[in-house]
């Protein structure tokens, strides 16, 4: 067809482009609106009566196509898409005068979207505070990136050793308690650890644009370490990714555990006072390998990371964010216990820490009041992570000492209520002596990655800016 020949395009359009081929499967329109809507706009986008004759105007392929009337789809997106391009002043007014009567209940989503660009524009600001370098080089988003991902790494290979036991078994062996790393080797074995590695990575690959179950599902299907994982769960996610099923839907027919509460930050990071954003984020990457409540209290932790990352974040404001993150629906368990909800089981675990300044002490009233049926419930171990950070006042290295010395999953627990505490005070506040356990090479790749990871946040805050041109005319 010869370029700028309108006519003979119309012509084309009318007779084969806008109807389709009856012989294909696809020939009902609605099936691929696209494919009957992106070729007009190059031809007529900015005359909205030729661009919507041309959509509506092809007779059908075939009998279903017309029966299931197609255009209507087509005309819908089409309509949409001229509209977003030109705005409101490209549709003639007779069809205005109909139309806008009929839209004026939805015309409430500007609302919702000059909200979001006033949220936005708090996160631009404080992305780019932090990310201005300090004295000493560093910034601020680096030292709290990075000291999330270190506190994280040797709180939870601290914990690794007595995963699974009791406080009281814990203490007879350990007299004086546990309160260094006793295994460095942990770190680099870690299921946690090499979820949360990966997680990040994905990030980095994706160069600033959200991430799905599907981007995590192909890092999983490309480079997890089959070794070091837990094969309820993970494993069997696992394997269903591997066989060709869609990641977004894997996690259904996993047994519930405490395995997306092990590596959800760099949700929490990306989505940097966003706890909303980072909430809903978890959510759906969380259900490529967990359900139910694992996948809330991923989604929760998600958010308190987003909150912590605030430069001037505080605990109580942490913890503020991990109760209004946390749902108060009924929770649907196959055990009796006597907390409603989520919410209602962290406040449980909260108020108990209220009442101490010793990590240690704790334990005891934690498990007569907080105890579930199993280590690897995932509402248990966050509870008593958050309850350690609380008591800890977000200290790492005591956040770090009550998680391991709690016992149940115990390395999650520790890990958890370190990364926390790292995340509110940064790499700086990591003990020096435990990070002197481990070889150089162990510490390379978080440090590594934590460095990209905060560049990153800092270029999607300039991304960010782009969308700044939509906000409406005061």
């Amino acid at each position: 067809m010869i370029a700028g020949d309108e006519e003979g395009f119309a012509a084309w359009w009318m007779r084969c482009g806008g109807r389709g081929e009856a012989r294909k499967e696809t020939n009902w329109v609605a099936f691929n609106p696209i494919a009957f809507v992106l070729p007009l706009l190059k031809h007529c986008a900015a005359d909205a009566r030729k661009f919507m004759a041309l959509v509506v105007g092809p007779e059908p392929a075939s009998w279903y196509d017309g029966m299931l009337g197609g255009h209507t789809v087509s005309a819908l997106i089409g309509g949409a898409i001229i509209g977003a391009l030109h705005g409101a002043e490209i549709f003639p007014q007779e069809w205005r005068r109909w139309a806008e009567p009929q839209i004026e209940p939805w015309l409430r989503i500007t609302d919702v979207v000059s909200e979001r660009l006033r949220k936005e524009r708090e996160i631009i600001a404080l992305t780019e505070r932090m990310a201005a370098p300090q004295e000493g080089g560093a910034s601020l988003l680096h030292d709290k990136v990075y000291g999330c991902m270190l506190a994280g790494a040797i709180g939870n290979a601290m914990g690794s050793p007595v995963e699974g036991r009791f406080y009281w078994d814990i203490d007879r062996q350990y007299p004086d308690h546990i309160t260094t790393v006793l295994d460095p080797r942990r770190l680099e074995g870690e299921d946690d650890n090499q979820m949360a590695m990966l997680l990040v990575e994905t990030y980095l690959e994706r160069g600033g644009l959200p991430v799905m179950a599907r981007h995590f599902g192909k890092t999983w299907k490309e480079r997890l370490n089959r070794d070091h994982f837990y094969v309820l769960c993970m494993g069997h996610a696992y394997d269903l990714i591997c066989a060709g099923w869609d990641p977004r839907i894997t996690g259904h027919w996993s047994v519930v555990t405490g395995s997306t509460v092990m590596c959800m930050e760099p949700t929490g990071l990306f989505h940097l006072a966003d706890p909303e954003f980072a909430a809903i984020d978890a959510s759906a990457i969380s259900y490529m390998y967990q359900r139910g409540r694992d996948a809330i209290a991923a989604t929760i932790l998600a958010a308190t990371v987003a909150e912590a990352m605030r430069p001037e974040a505080t605990v109580e404001r942490v913890l503020q964010a991990a109760l209004d993150a946390a749902p108060k629906e009924r929770l649907a368990t196959f055990d009796e216990r006597p907390f409603k909800s989520a919410y209602d089981y962290l406040r449980a675990c909260l108020d108990v820490a209220d009442k101490y300044d010793d990590v240690l002490a704790a334990r005891a009233e934690l498990y007569d009041k907080c105890l579930l049926y199993h280590m690897i419930d995932p509402l248990e171990l966050w509870g008593f992570a958050l309850a350690m950070f609380k008591i800890a006042g977000g200290d790492v290295r005591q956040a770090a000492i009550g998680g391991t010395n709690i016992g149940r999953d115990s390395d999650t627990i520790a890990g958890r209520a370190a990364m926390l505490s790292g995340t509110l005070r940064g790499a700086k506040s990591v003990p020096q002596d435990w990070k002197r356990l481990f070889k150089p090479e162990s510490l390379e790749r978080i440090e590594r990655n934590a460095a990209r990871f905060a560049d990153l946040i800092a270029h999607k805050a300039q991304r960010m800016k782009v969308r700044q041109a939509l906000r409406p005319a005061k």
